[in-house]
């Protein structure tokens, strides 16, 4: 798995370095104060899920165009 030479990878590299966005306030927040870095990680992350599902619904009204399913144990499947 993966890139069979170097360069390869690079290109991917410099692709993220140059398309670099800010981290959002509001996962900055979460993670204050942390101290243990495998903490802070989890703490952003979970901000992060709850940032993009807050900011989808605002921006569109809904969750991405699409209904939201069911629980699985009452038989629902994925449309």
């Amino acid at each position: 798995m993966g890139h069979k030479r170097i360069d390869e990878t690079m290109l991917y590299v410099h692709v993220a370095e140059n398309h670099r966005r800010e981290i959002p306030e509001a996962i900055l927040r979460a993670a204050h104060g942390e101290l243990d870095p495998d903490r802070r990680i989890l703490k952003m992350l979970a901000a992060r899920g709850s940032h993009v599902a807050a900011e989808s619904r605002v921006s569109r009204g809904k969750f991405f165009g699409y209904r939201q399913l069911g629980c699985a144990r009452r038989g629902t499947r994925t449309p």
